[in-house]
């Protein structure tokens, strides 16, 4: 049997797929940060990557003229 690719809009929810390509964002931040963000993650069962993109999005959509 072999594999169907599918367009974007019908993959599951729960599966992730990137609708576009990544790239790395390098920020110096004092440690204590990095560990209360991380245990944050855990306990809301995020990504700090997630939670920065999430946190992002929302501080320019409050910055627009």
């Amino acid at each position: 049997m072999a594999l169907i690719t599918k367009p974007l809009e019908q993959v599951r929810g729960d599966v992730p797929v990137q609708q576009e390509d990544m790239v790395r964002v390098n920020i110096l931040v004092p440690a204590s940060v990095r560990r209360r963000w991380k245990a944050f993650g855990v306990q809301v069962d995020e990504t700090v990557t997630d939670m920065i993109i999430k946190a992002m999005t929302e501080y320019i959509k409050g910055k627009q003229p």
